[in-house]
């Protein structure tokens, strides 16, 4: 009940009981409700005495059920949730991370970092838990330790592509100063590809750099990166007077890459740093202005009920391959108009090739 009402955009317990009590004739069709809708109270009480751990292997044994696309770029992606720490008097916001499959979107699971910790040591455990031999791995740069790539590589017998921040010292200056001196001198190893893109009133030109070589890391440490490469992003506003198309501010980005595959191509490199940025917008775009998660204040079920957001996100998506490519608000009318439906993708089996 809890998964339908926030498919049909309610997120808090008030307001899904209201919802459910309005919905009770259509529901009875396809559950039993023998002492009818639960009041707030029970359903909050009721999620918050959920075992997250258990839930959260039954929901990613599921989600990993409806997948079938033998896609090889795994996405591990970290989001906060700020309302919930500003209601709990400016506390640390709680984190959640969150395993895509790249290809179909859909989330694989979820794990909640600790309030006395974070996300590296929590990526580290999340690994243990996921298929990723043969598949590529890529996370923000808080993910890119030697620690985590070790543990990819070594125990997991993955792969990574994984960004290199400029507080991260000596590895990102070293990586910085080698790519411009080889690009200065068009050293003919290098790879490149630009893209460029117009959408929403903004272009954004893409230069891709890749060499297949490590000889400038200098840290024993980082013993499997083996290629390395990076992204300046290009992005400016455009803007129309009079019908005539000018151009308004611009910004520059210049990212740093890594990654332990030897023969890399600048195709294959590209695909993998523009898919994490592309879901991870895609994401949180859906999360928080359709399921409303960074509006959410309850944090004493916080994990529960971001699993039941990640459900209603995958149902989505379901809905999204079966329906093809629509407005959000379509496929949530279809979903929310057609009970019938909706418990289609929640009761039988339904997978995305």
């Amino acid at each position: 009940m809890v998964i339908v009402a926030s498919l049909c955009q309610k997120r808090d317990f008030v307001n899904m009981e209201h919802f459910l009590r309005l919905k009770e004739n259509e529901l009875r069709r396809f559950l039993v409700l023998k002492n009818g809708i639960p009041s707030h109270d029970t359903l909050g009480d009721h999620i918050a005495a959920v075992n997250n751990s258990h839930v959260t292997y039954l929901l990613s044994d599921w989600f990993s059920q409806l997948i079938n696309t033998k896609n090889d770029h795994i996405i591990i992606d970290g989001k906060g949730l700020r309302a919930a720490a500003k209601k709990n008097h400016n506390q640390k916001v709680p984190y959640i991370l969150n395993v895509i499959e790249e290809s179909s979107k859909m989330i694989i699971m979820q794990y909640g970092v600790g309030e006395k910790t974070n996300e590296i040591p929590e990526i580290f455990e999340l690994l243990d838990y996921i298929d990723i031999e043969d598949k590529v791995i890529t996370t923000d740069a808080i993910g890119t330790q030697e620690k985590i790539m070790n543990k990819i590589v070594e125990e997991k017998h993955g792969h990574f592509v994984l960004p290199v921040k400029e507080n991260q010292g000596s590895l990102h200056n070293d990586i910085d100063l080698y790519l411009k001196d080889l690009i200065k001198n068009n050293d003919a190893r290098v790879q490149k590809e630009v893209t460029v893109e117009k959408n929403h009133g903004r272009e954004e030109k893409r230069t891709y750099y890749c060499i297949n070589s490590s000889e400038c890391i200098m840290d024993a440490r980082f013993k499997h990166i083996k290629s390395v490469g990076k992204v300046i992003r290009q992005r400016k506003v455009i803007k129309y007077d009079d019908d005539q198309e000018t151009t308004g501010n611009e910004t520059v980005e210049e990212v740093i890459y890594v990654t332990d595959l030897e023969n890399i191509k600048i195709k294959e490199f590209s695909r993998y740093i523009r898919k994490h940025w592309t879901i991870e917008n895609s994401l949180h775009w859906i999360l928080d202005n359709v399921f409303k998660e960074d509006r959410c204040t309850f944090k004493k079920s916080l994990e529960s009920l971001s699993l039941i957001r990640k459900s209603a996100y995958n149902i989505f998506r379901l809905a999204q391959t079966k329906i093809g490519k629509k407005p959000t608000e379509y496929i949530l009318d279809e979903l929310t108009n057609n009970f019938e439906e909706l418990f289609k993708y929640i009761c039988e089996p339904v997978t995305i090739e």
